[in-house]
């Protein structure tokens, strides 16, 4: 399954901040925001748990204390092992 996720770039970090299903929905959604944002079209990585719920992960830079976008999951335990142990999971419900 492939999704839209909204990127959202500040002090060197990457975080997701929206996952939709079409390129047009993630483009009404950036104009709302302020900032530097990217949209990718990116594939869920792992099985689905939840029709609909995806997880986006980030890892932790320990050395500049930032998240970085690692990807969209299917399921929280793949988003988590993506992470790390002190990564960022965020579900997404997509619209």
């Amino acid at each position: 399954m492939k999704v839209h996720v909204v990127i959202r770039f500040a002090m060197s970090g990457s975080d997701a901040v929206g996952v939709v299903s079409t390129s047009h929905a993630a483009d009404q959604l950036v104009k709302d925001f302020v900032g530097q944002y990217e949209v990718r079209e990116v594939e869920v990585l792992g099985d689905v748990s939840v029709p609909g719920q995806v997880y986006a992960a980030g890892k932790l830079d320990k050395i500049h204390d930032i998240h970085q976008f690692v990807g969209i999951f299917g399921n929280r335990e793949a988003a988590h092992k993506a992470a790390g142990e002190q990564g960022m999971v965020l579900p997404f419900e997509v619209k």
